[in-house]
């Protein structure tokens, strides 16, 4: 009785997963979408990717998720919200925001407007610029990523760090369970954890990098490989007090512990060469994974064109035979039925 009750009271909800990008905003999605989850927390997906910096704003229906909805901060949610929607804000440090955007739009995403113009230039660019580009690209949204600093004043908005889902996945899971007053589980828990880990998605382990896949690396921190000295305190001097708002720094002063430089990451050349027939080993495990799947989605579509031309024939007969009756009603029950007996009914009463 009690998981009956508590189900109830998430399918009388809406779910609005707030994020930006590089925060692993389609892993959370898919594990938010997993069907043990769904099960125990009983709110389906019904909309998904939209940024609503160029979006509107999702419509959805009670018991229902929309996952995950970019770039939008805390005022926002307060003009948009009602009694019964809640939020699960997922925010990550914005450094490593910084460098996975280089990263992916250098070589892993998709072809967009964006990647399309800054792809060349990323390319023969030197490593500071790399990071200016980043920093170019987390400016178009870093106020509304700093707006929730205040996340704790809203009682409908459960805040996480991308941080503390790739730390204790079942743990965070459970913790927004109970801020839908839901109830997972947690043998589910752990395996929903377990199959959607870094490892079980990408066959790496978190640290092990592949530069060309969008699960690129893993790992919470990766922005002090990349920046030294200079750079990080380019990044305060752009983004004054953004790290202490959030509570990644304690002081705006923290890009002083920066080292001035970075060291080497150079690698033997039998080093590189498995490196990379790892890559090319993973590439074909995700090609061949995506065969299937638009295999599944073209049979799908072939039995979906069946139903509708069966249908379309259902129709078609139908119509035929309604014309038919109206052709039998007139040429015939009309002409030699109705007619006479209305003539005899006449003549009764006259």
């Amino acid at each position: 009785m009690a998981a009956a009750a508590t189900k109830s009271v998430s399918s009388t909800i809406r779910l609005f997963h707030l994020t930006f990008y590089k925060a692993g905003s389609q892993w959370v999605r898919d594990i938010l979408a997993d069907a043990r989850l769904v099960e125990s927390v009983g709110l389906t997906l019904a909309a998904s990717g939209i940024d609503l910096q160029s979006c509107h704003w999702p419509t959805i229906a009670q018991g229902q998720l929309a996952s995950p909805l970019y770039s939008t901060g805390a005022g926002k949610w307060q003009l948009v919200s009602t009694a019964d929607d809640r939020a699960f804000v997922v925010i990550r440090d914005p450094r490593d925001i910084v460098v996975s955007l280089v990263y992916s739009v250098s070589l892993s995403h998709a072809p967009t407007p964006i990647t399309l113009l800054l792809r060349d230039p990323l390319a023969t660019a030197t490593e500071r610029n790399k990071l200016q580009i980043g920093m170019f690209l987390l400016a178009q949204w870093s106020e509304y990523l700093r707006s929730w600093k205040g996340a704790a004043d809203f009682e409908n908005v459960h805040l996480t760090r991308y941080e503390n889902l790739i730390a204790d996945l079942p743990g965070e899971l459970a913790r927004l369970c109970d801020s839908l007053h839901c109830h997972a589980p947690q043998s589910a828990l752990d395996a929903i954890a377990r199959d959607h880990s870094f490892a079980a998605r990408a066959g790496r382990q978190p640290g092990d990098e592949n530069p060309f896949s969008h699960r690129r690396k893993g790992i919470a921190g990766d922005w002090r490989n990349h920046f030294n000295r200079e750079t990080a305190h380019l990044f305060e001097d752009i983004f004054p007090g953004l790290l202490t708002d959030l509570g990644y720094e304690s002081a705006t002063t923290w890009w002083q512990s920066v080292p001035e430089s970075i060291p080497s990451a150079s690698m033997e050349p039998e080093q590189e060469r498995a490196k990379l027939l790892a890559v090319l080993t993973e590439y074909e495990t995700e090609l061949a994974v995506t065969r299937i799947a638009a295999e599944e989605r073209l049979r799908e579509v072939l039995i979906l064109h069946d139903a509708i031309a069966e249908q379309k024939r259902s129709i078609e007969a139908l119509t035929a035979l309604l014309a038919a009756a109206d052709e039998v009603k007139h040429s015939f029950a009309w002409r030699y039925g109705y007619r006479p007996l209305r003539l005899l009914s006449s003549l009764i009463r006259g």
